[in-house]
């Protein structure tokens, strides 16, 4: 039986994937990302120590992951989408890495994520 602790999900996250292209203007495109649906997303945060990234995510080391996030099941969590969140240390924008969903229940996700920088 899963046991998602709600009262571990403080963090309001807003959760966006990428839409259509649009041209820059250079002859390249430029990526845009739209809100999902629900585009907020409750999560518990913890740093993404190695340790615990591997153990989370079965045998996979990625050394330039950021955090771990778990929240209720988001169906539209994916290697695309972008998080973001404020909390005390400042404003997080971030990729999707990896994502779980946890026992494969639709109950939990849990979600590596890597800090972009702006």
């Amino acid at each position: 039986m899963i046991k998602l602790d709600l009262g571990a999900l403080r963090t309001r996250v807003s959760v966006s994937n990428p839409g259509s292209p649009v041209p820059d203007g250079d002859g390249g495109f430029t990526l845009v990302y739209t809100k999902a649906s629900p585009s907020e997303w409750w999560a518990g945060i913890q740093t993404a120590t190695p340790r615990a990234a591997e153990r989370i995510f079965s045998g996979t080391v990625v050394p330039h992951a950021d955090y771990i996030l778990n929240g209720r099941f988001h169906p539209q969590i994916d290697t695309r989408t972008r998080l973001t969140w404020t909390d005390r240390s400042g404003s997080h924008v971030t990729d999707v890495l990896d994502v779980i969903d946890n026992e494969g229940a639709g109950v939990e996700s849990i979600v590596l994520v890597s800090e972009v920088t702006t």
